[in-house]
């Protein structure tokens, strides 16, 4: 049979905004990933999909004052009165990931979410160590970290 989904959600993520550190020695990604949420449920938790990330901490806040629906600037949003909320992984699946669970209060409408890839993350350099970048290789070394990360790295709303 093929895989469902454990649970879902019926929240709908406007914006996303990544704040990262990128450590090609460490072959990991460092940083936080910031969700506008237009909730449906206000008393519902959000659930997540995630795969190989170490979850830090997760954060909720409502909008603040000087907000831009047009251009929110989420990845360092200013303004924000965050606070810590609860959050838990699910079961490892092989092929969905891990569910995460976030509880949120009734006035969230950011959550924060701050986190590490896995050195064995899915993609993250294919079983190669990454070399320091030169030159003539920069621009094409970015290219493929966002295409890898962009595959392997998932945080993404179920529903």
């Amino acid at each position: 049979a093929a895989p469902t989904r454990r649970r879902s959600s019926n929240d709908t993520v406007r914006h996303l905004g990544l704040d990262w550190t990128v450590s090609f020695e460490d072959r990991r990604l460092v940083g936080a990933a910031t969700l506008w949420v237009e909730r449906k449920d206000p008393s519902a938790p959000l659930w997540l999909d995630t795969r190989d990330l170490d979850i830090e901490a997760v954060s909720t806040a409502a909008r603040p004052a000087a907000f831009d629906e047009a251009s929110p600037g989420l990845a360092r949003i200013e303004g924000a009165s965050w606070t810590r909320t609860t959050w838990a992984l699910g079961e490892r699946d092989p092929i969905l990931g891990q569910p995460l669970r976030i509880e949120l209060p009734p006035n969230a409408e950011l959550v924060r979410i701050d986190y590490r890839t896995s050195p064995e993350a899915t993609g993250s350099s294919r079983g190669r160590r990454p070399t320091a970048p030169t030159r003539s290789s920069t621009a094409s070394r970015r290219r493929s970290t966002r295409a890898r990360g962009s595959r392997a790295r998932t945080l993404l709303v179920c529903g």
